[in-house]
Parts: structure tokens; sequence; C-alpha cells
């Protein structure tokens, strides 16, 4: 058997009689023929490109050999059907990861320049509060008295502009 068809198949146990060969009716199941294991093809591994290399090379080397769709080759049950419907699962998984791939990337970039930002805004409220405990007029700017006096001055002074 060719180390694809070895590497893409698997077994999980049968839905249909519960894993011991026989359906709820009492009849034979058909699913998993009474072994409980039923033949699965999984291509979710890392190994993907590689895959869909190997299955377009089987399907040409069956296009170029003139082979039916219902010959087999030694023991490998190759088919065009399955090859094609196969490499088409799989283009499409590895198309839909790109995709998912390319979102996350996107929205890791809106993230990294937010990140940016809020550093140069803290940088910025760093500095100037710096400025602020340096400076010596913070007894004069915790004054309550004389904020209200500067309130009302910037008020009246917005009022006749205003006017």
């Amino acid at each position: 058997m060719s180390d694809l068809i070895k590497r893409l198949r698997s077994t999980r146990d049968c839905t249909v009689c519960d894993g011991d060969g026989i359906k709820d009716n009492g009849k034979e199941c058909g699913g998993c023929d009474g072994t409980g294991k039923v033949q699965v093809y999984d291509r979710t591994g890392p190994e993907a490109a590689d895959e869909i290399e190997m299955l377009r090379a089987g399907i040409k080397r069956l296009s170029d050999e003139e082979e039916l769709c219902a010959e087999t080759t030694g023991d490998d049950p190759f088919s065009m059907v399955y090859l094609s419907a196969k490499l088409a699962a799989v283009e499409a998984e590895l198309a839909k990861a790109n995709r998912d791939m390319d979102t996350y990337r996107e929205y890791a970039d809106q993230k990294s320049e937010q990140v940016i930002v809020l550093q140069q805004d803290d940088r910025r409220l760093r500095e100037a509060l710096a400025e602020i405990a340096n400076s010596d007029d913070v007894d004069n700017a915790l004054d309550p008295e004389r904020n209200k006096r500067l309130a009302k001055a910037t008020l009246s002074a917005v009022a006749e502009a205003a006017l």
C-alpha cells in the first residue's frame, strides 16, 4: 500500500452500530463490516501541502497511463474519483487555513499598532508628570482657591471672546 494511503488512512469507532457490529434493529452493520471500526482519511496534519502534491502526482500518473477509475495498481486503490475528491478537499482546507491565517495576521498587526500608540501616550504622560513633579509650581497647582480663580478668569476670557 502506498505511503500516501497509509498516512491518510486511519480508523474511528463506528457510529452506526456503536462498535459492536450490530445495528439497533439487530441487523449487521454495513458501515464497519462488523469490526466496530470505520476507515477514515485524515489530512489535517502539517503535511497537507505534501499530500496535495502526492495526490496531484497520483492523478497525473493515472491519466498518463490511461487507467480507469475502477482499476487498481498492485494493492493500492488509486481511483481518479477518490484522488480528485481528496485533492479538492485538501485544497479547500488549505485555502480556508490561509484565509484564517491572514485574518489573524491582520488582527495582530492592528493590535501591535494600538500597543505602539498606547506606549507613546504613556511615555508622553510620564514625561508631563515628571515635569510637573519637578516644577516649583507644584504647591500652586494643588491650591484649590488658585484653581477657582484661574477657572473664573478663563471663563470670563472665553465669554468676552465670544461677544
